[in-house]
């Protein structure tokens, strides 16, 4: 029986998209041959945005067994690349974007359980050092609280 998903897990596959920009299938191949049945996450996306699903939501993963959270109870999104060296590329921003405020929106998970894998794991850097704290706020900059002003330039004439 699947379980209501309360929490969303980021990673990453700790390989370069420059190597493999589309490495779902090497996922797959690697979780297989650990014995977990093919790709442990529910969501893998490429450097491209591509979004491939491994797993259904609320169903057992192999990504995080920290605090037993691969019971279900989280969503486990993993994007293609190595973020200890490199950037999360636009296209994959846009589609985590996307996927996160789908998911969120569908099954009522709060901003705040938008996790880090290193925050059940802390003795891991994924999804990478180069993932900041505020993962949220890191995927979802905004505006609020801040004085936007538009200005319109004129030249004299």
């Amino acid at each position: 029986m699947a379980k209501k998903p309360r929490y969303i897990v980021i990673h990453h596959t700790a390989v370069s998209y420059k190597k493999n920009p589309n490495q779902w299938r090497a996922t797959d191949r690697f979780h297989k041959s650990k014995g977990w049945g093919g790709g442990g996450y529910n969501y893998e996306i490429s450097a491209k945005g591509g979004v491939h699903q491994f797993r259904k939501d609320g169903t057992w993963t192999a990504a995080q067994y920290q605090k037993n959270m691969n019971d279900g109870r989280a969503i486990s999104i993993c994007l293609d690349g190595n973020f200890d060296i490199e950037e999360p590329t636009d296209a994959q921003k846009k589609a985590v974007r996307k996927l996160i405020r789908e998911k969120m929106d569908a099954y009522g998970i709060p901003k705040k359980n938008v996790l880090k894998h290193r925050d059940l794991a802390g003795y891991k850097s994924c999804p990478g050092n180069r993932i900041p704290e505020d993962i949220y706020c890191y995927f979802f900059p905004s505006n609020e609280g801040t004085n936007v002003v538009t200005l319109e330039l004129y030249k004299d004439e």
